[in-house]
């Protein structure tokens, strides 16, 4: 029977012609960790009993059920000054962009701001502080203190400041504070409306700590189910978010040896960009990761990914369930006639290999 092989790996088909079976054989493989992308659930209730009697642990990131969920803390995950720049750029880039504004002054300014706010938690606060709660209530600490010119987190601050003035948290304020007054609230108010989602109930309890443990899935067997309303899911923003920053911890990896990590993006049009793909897409192999998605048509990819489509099309093996559309079909065809691999299984399917 055919399985996809270990690399990364595009399923073209329309619905109905078997992609999320696919992922499922594979899964049922049992050759390492995978998180896999579940819009329904339907791939959990399916495979989670084999997967427990074959010794693996379960997580489930439920954005339907947080209450019943596992949690996720990237704050967990800040080793050094360069992963709170990381994190910084996953937030920012997950979160909707103010098309209007020209000026670069404002993203960048929104980027000094939170890198100060995360140093300041992750240096400064205790571990179970260290959440994107506390980052808001930080943000509502910017409004003046009556009848004066600066603020309690402005307080805050200045005192680390004087304490600690060589630390990235210093030199980031150092910085901010170079602002207008107005300036800074205006900077303060913009990055609170970007992490507003956090202010609700259910985004802090699937955040406020972290129960899933990332790392651990290179060590031990794990398969973590995200499960998602695929329409108008009040937490589903927060996916593109999620899957980017946990891409960027598994990058950090350097030991091969650790067990292979497959992530299984099903129906990944309905799930957002997962803006640093592209980027990775080239070398999680040599770090022993493999991204396995499934299309409807090529054009889906184009529209999610723009510019970059083509570089995550390349860099993937192709397999075939079936085609619905001329583009995907003339995509296609070029590719069996540049040479490329191609082979045909007894199920009808068309395999494409780098």
């Amino acid at each position: 029977m055919f399985s996809i092989s270990d690399n990364n790996t595009i399923v073209i088909g329309p619905c109905g012609s078997g992609k999320t079976s696919l992922l499922k054989d594979k899964i049922r493989k049992f050759q390492g960790s995978y998180i896999i992308n579940d819009i329904t659930g339907d791939i959990y209730a399916d495979l989670s009993k084999e997967l427990l009697d074959a010794g693996y642990k379960i997580k489930i990131i439920d954005f339907t059920k947080p209450a019943e969920s596992d949690h996720y803390n990237p704050f967990e995950y800040i080793e050094d000054e360069n992963d709170i720049v990381s994190l910084v750029n996953d937030i920012y880039n997950s979160t909707e962009k103010n098309k209007n504004l020209a000026d670069p002054f404002w993203e960048r300014s929104e980027k000094l701001f939170m890198m100060m706010l995360v140093a300041y938690l992750h240096y400064y606060c205790t571990p179970e502080s260290r959440n994107f709660s506390t980052m808001n209530t930080l943000i509502q600490e910017m409004c003046p203190i009556d009848g004066q010119n600066i603020s309690t987190l402005e307080i805050m601050l200045e005192d680390i400041e004087e304490k600690d003035p060589d630390s990235f948290c210093s030199k980031c304020y150092k910085t901010f504070k170079l602002s207008a007054d107005k300036t800074k609230r205006s900077i303060a108010i913009s990055v609170g409306v970007r992490l507003q989602i956090y202010n609700l109930r259910a985004a802090a309890e699937l955040t406020d700590n972290d129960t899933v443990n990332i790392k651990g899935l290179t060590e031990e067997k794990t398969a973590l189910f995200v499960i998602s309303a695929p329409y108008d899911g009040v937490l589903s923003p927060l996916k593109p978010f999620f899957f980017s920053h946990i891409l960027r911890v598994l990058m950090k990896r350097k030991n091969n040896n650790l067990l292979p990590v497959y992530i299984m993006l099903d129906e990944i049009a309905n799930e957002g960009v997962i803006y640093n793909l592209s980027q990775c897409i080239s070398t999680i192999k040599r770090r022993n990761i493999s991204v396995i998605m499934t299309l409807q048509s090529i054009k889906q990819l184009k529209a999610l990914y723009k510019d970059d489509w083509e570089l995550i099309y390349t860099n993937c093996d192709k397999v075939v369930t079936g085609i619905s559309d001329i583009e995907t079909t003339d995509r296609i065809t070029e590719d069996i006639k540049k040479n490329q691999k191609l082979r045909e299984t007894a199920q009808n399917i068309f395999v494409i290999s780098n």
